[in-house]
């Protein structure tokens, strides 16, 4: 009785330390995994790094923090409010705000072995201004940690100018010339971030803004942002574009939109700003299941 007692448990301490080492491999190759898909995603390198109520915040150099930044700064005009994210203007409508909520455990968990949201935000913004690009001045950028779990993100930037024209809700009401035009320039803006290494993420009409002083297009919601020096992967680009020609199909308020025409379009200005060739025949088919998610009444029948 005794023997058999002891080698239970033996077995049971072995049965342990498998799962234990277990766990360690899993961590480290979760470890080697964000090592190598994170390795185009930007992280904040310029900037003072402070704690502040229990947050672990990023501040842009020579900007000065909002009073009751992170988390008690007051909340003056709501722009959106979901279940993962709230947008709200702050500090008498000079400054953006943008929270990105805890949803559940398993959720912060997937995202433990990334780049919190809010950091990566403000380091893609810093270098977008790098290279020339208009995007709205971050300030900071906050995250709550409860051990290695992002809880609680925060994202600080300068809010636009009251002038600012939003594609999203211009091409609701634009005619076919003008979506054309639209369109067109916007695949041309594509390619110049392209050209510089640059992949948004999320590259449709509501995530770009035009300010008419500058004649020039900006770029918001920077959440997916990769930078790749060494030229940004034809796949990848073709993503993006298919991205923004299924937003156009999504947004338009046209009956019969000329999908072909349109496709053409945006390639063709697409090469003659230098973007790169792109394989037409695997963008076609991510525009499809784009839309074909969203279930658009245009792809029916």
């Amino acid at each position: 009785m005794q023997f058999k007692y002891k080698k239970k448990i033996l077995l049971f301490q072995r049965k342990n330390q498998s799962c234990i080492s277990g766990k360690k491999q899993y961590i480290k190759s979760m470890k080697s995994i964000r090592s190598i898909f994170q390795s185009n995603v930007p992280s904040p390198d310029s900037g003072s790094l402070i704690r502040r109520d229990g947050f672990t915040v990023f501040a842009a150099p020579g900007t000065e923090m909002p009073e009751g930044f992170p988390e008690n700064i007051a909340r003056e005009k709501v722009l959106k409010e979901s279940g993962s994210v709230a947008a709200y203007l702050c500090g008498g409508g000079k400054y953006f705000c943008k929270i990105y909520k805890f949803r559940n455990f398993l959720h912060s968990l997937k995202r433990t072995f990334r780049t919190p949201r809010a950091f990566r935000c403000f380091a893609g913004a810093q270098l977008l201004a790098e290279y020339g690009f208009q995007t709205p001045k971050p300030i900071g950028a906050a995250v709550r940690y409860r051990g290695s779990v992002p809880l609680y993100q925060i994202l600080l930037t300068e809010s636009l100018p009251e002038n600012t024209v939003y594609p999203g809700n211009e091409f609701k009401q634009a005619g076919f010339d003008e979506a054309e035009n639209m369109l067109c320039a916007l695949a041309a803006f594509a390619a110049k971030l392209h050209q510089a290494g640059f992949i948004h993420g999320d590259m449709s009409l509501r995530n770009f803004y035009f300010i008419p002083e500058k004649n020039t297009f900006g770029v918001i919601d920077l959440d997916g942002i990769c930078h790749y020096p060494a030229g940004v992967p034809a796949k990848a680009a073709a993503r993006e574009v298919a991205r923004l020609i299924a937003s156009a199909y999504r947004s338009t308020a046209l009956k019969d939109p000329p999908r072909q025409k349109w496709l053409e379009l945006v390639l063709q200005s697409y090469r003659e700003t230098g973007g790169s060739p792109l394989p037409v025949k695997p963008l076609c088919r991510t525009i499809d299941r784009l839309q074909q998610h969203r279930d658009h009444p245009v792809w029916k029948g």
